[in-house]
């Protein structure tokens, strides 16, 4: 299975953020199973939204997850972009709507705000392009989407990180992907040409996929971390174990690491206190 993550806006672009949302999403998807294959960055414009849906889909991926550009702003306009590029309307959503109103009544309740009346930027909020069905947004406004082009499914997804996740946790039953295995080795050695043959030999023999990171760390000396995937885990198992030998035969000190972890400070960030791509304030 393969997917393909477009975020969306100009402050990505400007470096005035971090694309926090890409790296939670490559991380979720590959833990599900599914590859990662690119993930594209374009701004808050129509035709660059519509260029990379349009190249996503000529490569056949299972999924497409594009984030950010869901408010009620001029500069929102993935919605609108994704109708073009699929050639359908932006049409309201009906239960869209309903979301919307039940958000702008609460808040109106709570005191946040004066006036809950549907006006034209709200609307906007609820609009989805024509055949898509309507994802709620338990934490924000704005209306998420989902549509299938000849196999390949397309999710559309807020910017704002909490919304995102919370969003694709209520979708990830969806998302079937093929388990891979991982192991993780620590190789001390300060010359990653001198166990590339190693590597490769690996990769002749069982077939599975060994990338290699330099890695310097203040206080410590250069080492190189091997990663080994593979969706058989006996393979898997059987190609460590002869990793680890060929290198330890050559008098490298090798230390087997902890595999990785999807959950990071990112998560724990906006799991707890949810912060739009546009700045720190909240939407009803």
């Amino acid at each position: 299975m393969f997917s393909e993550i477009i975020t969306v806006g100009d402050e990505i672009l400007r470096g005035d953020i971090l694309n926090g949302n890409a790296k939670w999403l490559a991380r979720r998807l590959t833990a599900l199973g599914v590859t990662v294959r690119r993930i594209t960055s374009v701004g808050d414009d129509i035709e660059e939204i519509k260029s990379a849906l349009r190249e996503a889909l000529r490569r056949n991926n299972s999924y497409i997850f594009i984030t950010g550009g869901l408010g009620p702003t001029r500069d929102d306009m993935t919605m609108e972009a994704v109708a073009k590029a699929l050639s359908r309307k932006l049409v309201l959503s009906e239960e869209g709507l309903r979301w919307v109103r039940e958000k702008y009544k609460r808040a109106k309740e709570r005191g946040l705000i004066e006036d809950e009346s549907m006006t034209p930027s709200r609307l906007k909020m609820a609009m989805i392009p024509e055949g898509a069905t309507p994802i709620y947004n338990p934490l924000g406004a704005a209306t998420s989407a989902k549509l299938e082009v000849g196999g390949t499914k397309i999710f559309v997804l807020p910017g704002v990180p909490a919304e995102m996740v919370a969003i694709f946790e209520s979708i990830e039953p969806e998302i079937k992907g093929v388990r891979a295995y991982h192991k993780r080795l620590k190789v001390h050695t300060r010359d990653e040409s001198g166990i590339a043959h190693i590597i490769d030999e690996v990769y002749e023999k069982y077939g599975v996929k060994v990338a290699s990171y330099p890695k310097i760390k203040a206080g410590e000396d250069f080492w190189v971390e091997l990663r080994l995937s593979s969706d058989d885990r006996d393979m898997l198992k059987s190609s460590f174990m002869f990793l680890k030998q060929q290198l330890e035969t050559r008098g490298i000190k090798v230390e087997e690491l902890a595999e990785d972890k999807v959950e990071d400070e990112w998560e724990v960030e906006v799991t707890s206190s949810p912060r739009s791509a546009r700045g720190s304030h909240r939407k009803p």
